[in-house]
């Protein structure tokens, strides 16, 4: 049987953009409402069949990891196929493949501390404390040789906004 992938998600132009960038940290700043989520939780289902690991995407808050993605999102984007076991507690899926993904909150960034991830998503980056990515994500992920994608709204000139000039200075990077 052919499960193909990405499920019930069609790339917009401007989305393929993101998808194909070579970079190991993305980010991608979009206006409300143009599908970054839908982008960036499809881009990852992907990679957690291409490389086993564990895969994390992070919003603000527990409450909309599980409103905005797991409720809206994750039925209608992940394969059964695919899938080992969901746990709607801990907001998880495990695949056949070995790779795990989980839906977390940044509310208490001390939490994440001594996860290993190899892949993770930011999804509205803008209102996250910057610490769950300086001081506790890029650390792992410089060390494991892992990727990061930053989606987001822009909210005035704050560490989003700099992590956004800092990529237009070095588009390499």
């Amino acid at each position: 049987m052919e499960i193909l992938l990405p499920k019930n998600y069609k790339a917009r132009q401007y989305q393929k953009v993101l998808l194909q960038a070579p970079q190991r940290f993305k980010i991608a700043v979009f206006h409300r409402r143009s599908g970054k989520s839908l982008t960036a939780l499809n881009s990852q289902i992907v990679r957690t069949q291409i490389q086993k690991g564990v895969y994390y995407y992070f919003l603000p808050t527990y409450r909309q990891a599980k409103a905005v993605i797991w409720d809206a999102l994750v039925k209608d984007h992940v394969p059964k196929e695919i899938v080992d076991k969901i746990n709607d507690s801990e907001l998880a899926i495990y695949y056949k493949n070995g790779s795990i993904q989980r839906f977390v909150g940044c509310e208490d960034i001390d939490k994440h501390r001594g996860i290993n991830p190899i892949d993770v998503v930011f999804d509205e980056y803008s209102e996250m404390a910057e610490q769950i990515w300086t001081a506790v994500i890029q650390p792992v992920l410089r060390e494991n040789k892992g990727t990061a994608t930053f989606i987001f709204t822009p909210k005035g000139k704050n560490h989003s906004w700099k992590l956004a000039e800092m990529a237009r200075d070095n588009p390499k990077e």
